[in-house]
């Protein structure tokens, strides 16, 4: 009598559901591509590198930045970041 081997179901469950649930565990999701609008001469755009980001205004005939404007700036508290991390405990 030959019996043949079966995969659990669960597995496959879990192979199918496992890519999904991947992007959940980052810790910050990045904010999406902002397209510059461009009204008159001035194009007005999204700048920054993730902890600080501004508004810029640029003239189109001179290429020169007009003016910046900080729209948030992310700051990172260490102390936590060891607790939650489990190495140390803040003091």
């Amino acid at each position: 009598m030959s019996r043949t081997i079966r995969k659990p179901r669960w597995a496959f469950a879990l192979s199918v559901l496992m890519p999904l649930c991947l992007p959940a565990l980052a810790k910050r999701v990045p904010p999406k591509p902002v397209t510059p609008v461009v009204s008159g001469d001035v194009k007005y755009s999204a700048a920054g590198d993730g902890r600080d980001q501004y508004v810029v205004a640029q003239d189109l005939k001179s290429g020169s930045q007009l003016w910046k404007v900080k729209v948030f700036h992310i700051s990172i508290n260490r102390g936590l970041r060891r607790m939650f991390n489990g190495s140390s405990l803040p003091i």
